[in-house]
């Protein structure tokens, strides 16, 4: 009986010592993690479910069979039926900013909520593609007032009167954090040639045109919003 006790003592304490090293090695990610809690998912479903609808709003709006000056209005109310959640705003990285001022600009908003992550946590990431998708929209709006201001005949043409800078290779011009343009045009024509840059989703079009370029904004805001759920779905612990 003693041998038997003494050798099932052995074997309790060497399957206790092998479960350790196996909760250590496997779940040393784990611990390491900052991973997405009860309290910021909850919030990140909020952000994404408006985003969601922000996107497809202003997609809408942003149709190209309507004239520009109204596209550009219909953009513009897109937008405001989410400024007070979602405003348009430099905050990000979500976490990297303790300027009072910055903070209190968004103070009540989805966005204020996002901030009190910690920066490089996996919530604060998720919440940085879901703020990308956001600004993208709202570089879509900079993009149509560029072309109200710099061109005329639906972005065909320069405006003799203010025209848009005549690009070098290497210069472009951004409207959000990924999409930016290169302007060539012909001076004794007017006529604009319009060349999307390289940028994820990787994309290039040398010869576009503007119903182009404003769709790019559209797939790029969706593919920032894909990119925040696949974050919340991958790092969340509940």
């Amino acid at each position: 009986m003693r041998k038997r006790s003494i050798a099932s003592v052995v074997f309790a304490l060497a399957l206790a010592v092998a479960l350790g090293v196996i909760a250590t090695g496997c779940g040393g990610e784990t611990s390491s993690r900052n991973w997405i809690d009860a309290q910021q998912f909850t919030t990140l479903q909020k952000v994404r479910n408006e985003v969601s609808t922000m996107i497809q709003e202003v997609a809408e709006a942003s149709n190209p069979s309507s004239p520009l000056a109204e596209r550009l209005a219909r953009i513009n109310a897109a937008l405001r039926r989410h400024k007070a959640s979602l405003p348009e705003t430099s905050l990000t990285p979500v976490g990297g900013h303790s300027n009072a001022k910055l903070r209190q600009q968004v103070a009540g908003t989805l966005v204020a909520q996002l901030l009190t992550f910690e920066m490089g946590s996996d919530a604060s990431v998720a919440a940085d593609e879901y703020l990308g998708a956001v600004g993208t929209l709202y570089g879509l709006r900079d993009f149509e007032i560029y072309l109200l201001k710099h061109t005329v005949d639906n972005g065909s043409a320069i405006n003799p009167a203010d025209p848009p800078p005549n690009m070098e290779p290497s210069q472009s011009q951004g409207f959000s954090r990924n999409v930016s343009v290169k302007i060539t045009y012909d001076k004794s024509t007017g006529k604009i040639k319009w060349i999307l840059g390289e940028n994820p989703p990787d994309y290039r079009l040398s010869d576009s045109t503007v119903p182009q370029i404003e769709a790019q904004f559209i797939k790029n805001a969706q593919w920032f919003w894909t990119m925040g759920n696949n974050f919340v779905l991958d790092f969340t612990r509940l």
